[in-house]
């Protein structure tokens, strides 16, 4: 299919709420902190749930409680959802962690001819301790963001475009990705043994300058509704909204209402199969 059709998106929004909602009692019943971040923070604050036309969902933790996630939350796809990072999966190829629900599919063009990870997902962002100083991180967040790209290309989904990533991926790509992952972690985490005030996402799908902010403006959390349920989200999100997205309250011209560009969807493959 070229694009999600209305249908499918609908129930796509269904089984993402259900996910969210295990994820949250999940963190509930083990004392872990998530929260509602990018898009789906928008979608919260401005349409009570989901963007209309968005088709993923996006949560964040700080550092120490997504570690704990990822060695808590069911760890195969023999659970009804079960978590997939670099921690347990040598073959993944993100720098986060997805909770994904077994036996769906969902194939996204930017990840096509990638075999055994297209489950329908919910990306899960670890947020890390960070001085106040962007000048001071640059050098690291750009490395951090270099990897990233270097993991992309090991796996095919897309060529270098700029001398900047070739230069790095000259250095990155003669290692295997398990070696770039705990060199970046290690640059990701080198200020969580402190307390700076402040947090950032290195990994997120914005300029890390702009990721920045003050750890207030994240924690604690509160209680935030999403399609008439009660979930975690940032404690300023005003502040966070408006960093991202300026004018977040203003609805993009019509031809910027655009999806992540889904060519096959299903919610039940074993049935698509005919195991059933």
């Amino acid at each position: 299919m070229e694009s999600i059709s209305d249908k499918d998106l609908e129930k796509l929004h269904s089984v993402l709420l259900e996910m969210l909602l295990d994820i949250d009692k999940f963190c509930k019943e083990n004392n872990l902190t998530y929260f509602l971040c990018g898009g789906t923070l928008l979608g919260a604050i401005r349409h009570k749930g989901f963007i209309p036309w968005d088709d993923d969902m996006d949560i964040g933790m700080p550092r120490s409680d997504y570690e704990k996630f990822i060695k808590l939350y069911p760890q195969t796809n023999k659970s009804k959802y079960y978590v997939e990072c670099m921690e347990n999966n040598k073959d993944y190829f993100h720098p986060y962690a997805k909770v994904r629900k077994s036996n769906t599919l969902v194939l996204e063009r930017f990840i096509k001819g990638i075999k055994d990870r297209n489950e329908i997902f919910v990306d899960v962002f670890p947020f890390d301790n960070a001085t106040s100083s962007y000048k001071k991180i640059r050098i690291r967040a750009n490395i951090i963001k270099a990897i990233v790209e270097t993991f992309y290309v090991k796996d095919h989904m897309y060529k270098l475009g700029s001398c900047y990533h070739k230069i790095f991926s000259a250095l990155f790509l003669p290692f295997k990705k398990t070696t770039l992952y705990k060199f970046q972690k290690f640059l990701m985490t080198k200020y969580n043994k402190k307390e700076t005030g402040y947090m950032v996402c290195f990994v997120g799908g914005y300029n890390t300058e702009r990721e920045l902010m003050e750890k207030k403006v994240f924690l604690p959390v509160k209680k935030g509704e999403f399609c008439l349920k009660k979930v975690n989200i940032i404690n300023n999100p005003d502040f966070y909204l408006t960093r991202l997205y300026g004018d977040y309250l203003t609805l993009p011209p019509i031809d910027k209402r655009v999806n992540h560009n889904i060519l096959e969807i299903s919610f039940n493959t074993t049935k698509d199969k005919g195991d059933l």
